[in-house]
């Protein structure tokens, strides 16, 4: 980030347009409303600051056992306490400049337009690292994730979904929240419009997801579908060998939270012949599954946030971790 000459710019006050757009954003909305985020804003700006957010997690109590009611030894009890699980602070920005002329060509209020595209461009880039933290801490704890990449039916089709739903055990009917993208979910379109009698059939897929049948059969009762998840690449540069997750969730099952309020600052340089304003937007944050604590450095890289190296497991029973993950191929 290029430093500003400050005696020549004129800070003017954050947006709350920000924040309007990242909440409307249509993906982001959706993963809201349907409680898969357990979300800690944090208002008071004494308490801001720092590379972490704290994420702990109660440990459980003991099973319960028989006691021997005859026996005149002092109970012994386990402390509680509880796991110290942390996620690293995200420090995001971006910035744009354009001339004082070509804002009043477009006739347009920059300061809410602009403001709200931020936010809505901080909800994708949310979207983008919650993908990079799944594949991360699920790597971590494979015995939630089913890959189908090399089976018969390599394409995400409704057994394989109820198989990887299964994977919670007797906690999978809890797994209500489906994040999908649209390239794995046009599969699953097209095995129902086949199942129907008219193979590939997008009119019977239609007919189901409207209704309403398609959740009832999966047994979810949100679908979000977001091209914002993003491909691991395959073994090689061939059509169809790249690798697509879809995530089932429990509600509540990831955290998201800022340390700061989305930001926005307009910045006026008039020392150059025609006015040039800078509008830039920040934002610290963080999202990440719960049940798992990050080690790493702070303000870590895409790709160290990304590395399951970088994760632990903060929790006795895997059920407690509210996610499991469908690996497969599209066609």
């Amino acid at each position: 980030m290029g430093a500003f000459p400050s005696s020549n710019y004129i800070p003017v006050v954050q947006s709350k347009y920000v924040l309007e757009g990242l909440f409307s954003n249509a993906k982001f909305s959706q993963l809201m409303a349907s409680g898969l985020f357990e979300m800690d804003i944090v208002e008071n700006q004494v308490q801001q600051g720092g590379d972490y957010i704290n994420v702990p997690s109660i440990v459980q109590v003991d099973d319960f056992a028989r006691v021997d009611i005859t026996s005149t030894a002092a109970a012994v009890g386990t402390r509680i306490a509880s796991y110290a699980g942390k996620l690293p602070v995200l420090r995001d920005y971006s910035h744009k400049s354009l001339t004082e002329t070509d804002e009043i060509r477009t006739n347009e209020d920059f300061l809410p337009k602009l403001s709200m595209s931020a936010g809505n461009k901080v909800a994708k880039r949310s979207i983008v690292m919650l993908d990079k933290n799944l594949k991360a801490v699920l790597t971590a704890q494979s015995t939630h994730i089913k890959d189908i990449t090399a089976a018969t039916t390599k394409t995400v089709n409704v057994e394989a979904l109820l198989d990887t739903k299964v994977l919670l055990g007797d906690q999978s009917q809890d797994l209500s929240i489906m994040l999908v993208h649209s390239k794995a979910i046009n599969n699953l379109y097209k095995q129902l419009g086949a199942g129907s009698g008219y193979a590939g059939n997008a009119v019977v897929a239609g007919d189901m997801i409207r209704s309403g049948a398609l959740n009832t059969i999966l047994g979810v009762g949100t679908i979000v579908v977001s091209d914002d998840l993003t491909a691991d690449a395959g073994a090689t540069s061939s059509a169809g060998d790249d690798i697509y997750w879809t995530y089932l969730f429990k509600p509540g099952a990831v955290f998201f939270g800022y340390q700061a309020a989305p930001r926005f600052d307009r910045f006026v340089d008039s020392r150059v012949p025609s006015t040039l304003i800078t509008y830039s937007w920040k934002m610290d944050y963080t999202i990440g599954a719960k049940g798992f604590s990050y080690n790493g450095v702070a303000n870590p890289s895409d790709a160290v946030f990304a590395d399951n190296a970088q994760y632990s497991v903060q929790t006795e029973d895997h059920r407690n971790v509210g996610i499991c993950a469908l690996k497969s191929l599209v066609s």
